[in-house]
């Protein structure tokens, strides 16, 4: 074979395997749709993370009450 002929056989081989490549495949549909599902659970974390801290703070304060009341309505024993 001519070098021109087998350059340009060269050129259509790597021009094949660039198309076949840049074609999406399942696979990539796979894995977009769990790279989704992976950004949705985290926001969703992260979501009940701020919720769960500010429950957190209303149960401290209720809880910090309760010992007010219960210090305050406790009294010594008289012997």
């Amino acid at each position: 074979m001519a070098e021109g002929a087998k350059e340009r056989n060269l050129n259509a081989t790597a021009d094949a395997i660039r198309d076949a490549l840049s074609k999406p495949v399942p696979q990539d549909k796979i894995i977009e749709a769990q790279e989704a599902e992976i950004l949705k659970l985290k926001t969703e974390l992260s979501e009940t993370k701020e919720k769960y801290q500010k429950v957190k703070v209303e149960l401290d304060k209720m809880l910090l009450q309760k010992r007010k009341l219960l210090s305050s309505s406790i009294k010594p024993r008289q012997r």
